[in-house]
């Protein structure tokens, strides 16, 4: 990174910084009448902005920016925080509920929280670049089942990885947590897919790897890239992104914490979504939570 990018990131934070703390206060009431742990995020990133990188103010000031711009649906948002907190998810102590955090909750409010002047969800492209300790593949595998239950009829649900073995990963703790659901009344989970027997229902869920030569005749309503940031090719993404082609509210959700590959995919489109918040592109169908060091 130059010195003079460096300047712009700084720069950057500076003002955002600045504008936030001057509008942030006059959405107390509406956010914590949406979710109260919705405020509380806002409120920690706005008083603290220098505890938080110049890509996380950016997003919250984007957020807020939304609340003027969009329609935002409560409902919507809240029918994904409750199939969350219902569920079961695999633990060193066992099988255990999920009370999500702030910053989980502000996510979900992100994704599935605006729409358009047609109904339909603004959000298509999510990046969540996270730490470790976000939780990312409890987080992951909760959009999964909630899209698998509550998306499409006849939705497409798939788990990616660049190996197979980190595409299991996800894939088993959803098959956990529907086990401790239904006992395999609505659902039918075998090792590699899960199918839905609800009446009127035909989603299923499957995890892939990153073979993309042997991926035909998908339809996927929504696909999880999980570790991306490791992937040294797009193809895997391209196959799943060419598949949503007949959907109307696909979803791509990127989920992955930092990696040492600098000239993969992953880099490419995280510097896209940089540009995005920083101003220099404008696309409001992406919802990009990066949470990474500023330069300073």
């Amino acid at each position: 990174m130059t010195d003079e990018e460096k300047q712009t990131l700084r720069d950057a934070k500076m003002y955002s910084s600045e504008t936030l703390s001057r509008k942030y206060l006059t959405y107390e009431d509406k956010l914590t009448s949406i979710e109260p742990r919705l405020w509380e995020y806002v409120n920690a990133v706005s008083e603290d902005t220098d505890g938080h990188n110049v890509f996380e103010v950016l997003e919250v000031l984007r957020f807020l920016d939304f609340l003027d711009k969009y329609k935002f649906s409560k409902g919507a948002m809240l029918s994904v925080v409750t199939c969350f907190e219902m569920l079961k998810f695999p633990t060193k102590k066992g099988m255990k509920p999920l009370t999500l955090t702030p910053i989980q909750v502000f996510s979900i409010a992100g994704i599935y929280g605006f729409f358009t002047e047609e109904k339909r969800r603004l959000i298509s492209k999510v990046m969540l670049f996270v730490p470790r300790k976000f939780g990312k593949t409890t987080f992951s595998s909760g959009l999964c089942i909630y899209e698998f239950i509550f998306g499409p009829a006849d939705g497409q649900v798939y788990t990616c990885a660049n190996s197979y073995n980190q595409a299991k990963i996800c894939f088993d703790n959803i098959r956990s947590s529907l086990k401790m659901l239904d006992q395999g009344r609505d659902f039918t989970v075998n090792r590699e897919a899960i199918y839905c027997n609800i009446p009127g229902r035909t989603s299923f869920m499957r995890c892939l790897a990153a073979d993309e030569t042997t991926l035909d005749g998908l339809n996927a309503s929504v696909y999880i890239m999980d570790e991306f940031a490791q992937a040294k090719t797009s193809g895997l993404r391209n196959v799943m992104s060419t598949s949503q082609g007949a959907r109307e509210n696909p979803m791509e959700i990127i989920i992955t914490t930092g990696s040492d590959l600098l000239d993969g995919p992953c880099a490419a489109t995280l510097e896209a979504y940089k540009k995005i918040l920083l101003g220099k592109m404008t696309d409001d169908s992406v919802f990009p939570l990066i949470l990474m060091p500023d330069v300073d």
